[in-house]
């Protein structure tokens, strides 16, 4: 019978013994060599931007900060990518206004086009369309579900389906007659810009919430009344129309009566008179939110340009309040209808990607709520040219707003999470510990089969996690050992005199 004795084996007792731990000659082959060219993940610890050519080393641009309350994720973990100002564009959530009032000057005297979408601040903020992106009436369901979950996010989780997919129809089909008009007016011609026009006339908010007042439903049985929208979408189908927005204006075109706007019209109309009651009712509730005079004005133009985002460097920062979520709708909407641009635009074109990189920064990453189909998006970024920085304050976190399963989807596509403090959330701790896994402490041969029997423990316990000095923090890359360093003080970045401004 085999024994094993415990006396003959090697004992390991430091507990951050080197041999644990990478070192920063093995952290360096995935920097480029030079912090300013690299996503600064933390002292000592880098990822090239433009990727490396050696693809054992080539590490996506995805990266997470797992950070307590205070433990400076924004300070050593997005301002120093902030300052580094490499040869794309960026997009940048930003609670309170932090960032653009610490980096928005040196983006501008570097050359940037700065743009700011301001939720807290509104008579301060650029305006922005989401139907300025609407393009064929393919679009227009896209949009219109993107707006109304952005608007309410919960309003999917009621038990009957059919009210939020009915509130959809109605108001895809208010857009679409919208974007008849803009058809007719000659918005999406070849030489529209030519012409002078630019953006949307008739799509937007504030004309979707007119042609919602302008809707009528006959009495089961009674008398059919066309109302004001009725008779427009009749001259829809005839081709000649009075411009509805401008008094006195006849429109002649080719008809349109077999549109999409025109068709979901009738689709939606042809209901019961109580559903279809209820069904504005539903509409009216979820657009209650946009119905602010200060509200309707950011959104009747758009000066974002989102679609633009790889034609020239730009950097787009959206304004969040990290205390009142009132109108942080407007930052989800825009931060996913980007994504959902970009992606489309890259996929267009030769080579599948966009003409310069994009990285998304996101502070405070769960104050954007939920962006639906995120985890899908983040898996194919990377061949795009885009990435994301997100930076979370903790596992638990992230569940509540997407679930433990798209957590872990979201996670394991990024390349780097680096630990910066985990407070009080054992479940953080506990997962730290198992991301930087075990190392053998002792090793002996025993038994009469020469059975090499090795004793393993974690490289870092959550007990000693939970007590990391303030300073230090936990890196680790796909495919490396974790590292232990100090986290990145943005204060001694070369860039830092030129391009940050930190007495804000």
């Amino acid at each position: 019978m085999s024994s094993i004795g415990l006396h003959g084996f090697r004992h390991e007792s430091a507990p951050y013994d080197v041999r644990r731990w990478a070192t920063e000659d093995e952290m360096a082959v995935f920097s480029s060599g030079d912090p300013t060219d690299d996503l600064i993940l933390a002292e000592g610890a880098g990822i090239d931007f433009a990727g490396s050519r050696d693809f054992a080393n080539r590490r996506n641009r995805n990266v997470m900060f797992l950070a307590s309350s205070g433990a400076g994720k924004t300070y050593g973990g997005v301002m120093p990518n902030l300052v580094n100002h490499q040869p794309g564009s960026y997009v940048v959530t930003d609670t309170k206004g932090e960032l653009y009032r610490a980096t928005a000057k040196g983006f501008e005297r570097d050359g940037y086009e700065v743009a700011r979408l301001d939720t807290i601040d509104l008579e301060r903020s650029a305006c922005y369309n989401p139907f300025a992106f609407v393009r064929s009436e393919d679009d227009i369901p896209v949009v219109v579900k993107m707006v109304l979950d952005a608007i309410s996010p919960n309003r999917e989780l009621t038990t009957d389906s059919l009210w939020p997919k009915s509130a959809e129809m109605c108001a895809g089909a208010l857009i679409g007659i919208l974007f008849c008009l803009e058809l007719i007016n000659g918005f999406l011609s070849k030489n529209a810009r030519a012409l002078g026009i630019v953006e949307p006339r008739y799509m937007t908010m504030r004309n979707l919430r007119r042609l919602l007042a302008l809707v009528r439903v006959p009495s089961d049985g009674g008398p059919i009344d066309l109302s004001p929208l009725d008779h427009m979408v009749e001259q829809l189908s005839v081709g000649v129309m009075d411009d509805p927005f401008c008094p006195g204006r006849k429109l002649v075109f080719e008809p349109v009566g077999d549109s999409f706007g025109v068709r979901q019209y009738h689709a939606f109309k042809s209901g019961a008179e109580r559903t279809v009651k209820s069904i504005i009712i539903s509409l009216q509730a979820d657009l209650a939110r946009v119905c602010t005079p200060e509200i309707e004005r950011v959104l009747d133009h758009d000066e974002m340009h989102l679609d633009e985002i790889d034609e020239r460097r730009r950097v787009i920062y959206l304004v969040m309040n990290d205390n009142d979520a009132a109108n942080n709708f407007l930052g989800n909407l825009a931060f996913k209808q980007l994504i959902h641009e970009a992606m489309k635009k890259a996929d267009a074109n030769p080579g599948g990607k966009l003409k310069r990189p994009v990285q998304l920064i996101a502070d405070e990453f769960c104050n954007l709520g939920h962006l639906d189909s995120f985890e899908r998006a983040i898996s194919v970024m990377r061949s795009r040219d885009m990435g994301v920085i997100m930076c979370v304050q903790s596992l638990g976190q992230l569940d509540h707003v997407y679930g433990p399963q798209v957590r872990d989807i979201i996670m394991e596509n990024c390349d780097a999470i680096v630990i910066m403090g985990t407070g009080s959330s054992l479940g953080t701790a506990r997962f730290t510990s198992e991301l930087c896994g075990t190392t053998s402490i002792a090793s002996q041969r025993a038994g009469e089969e020469g059975t090499v029997v090795s004793v393993n423990e974690d490289v870092i316990s959550p007990t000693e996690i939970s007590r990391l000095p303030r300073e230090q923090c936990i890196v680790k890359i796909s495919g490396a050992k974790p590292f232990l360093t100090r986290k990145y003080d943005v204060a001694q970045h070369p860039n830092a005199s030129r391009f940050l401004k930190l007495d804000v």
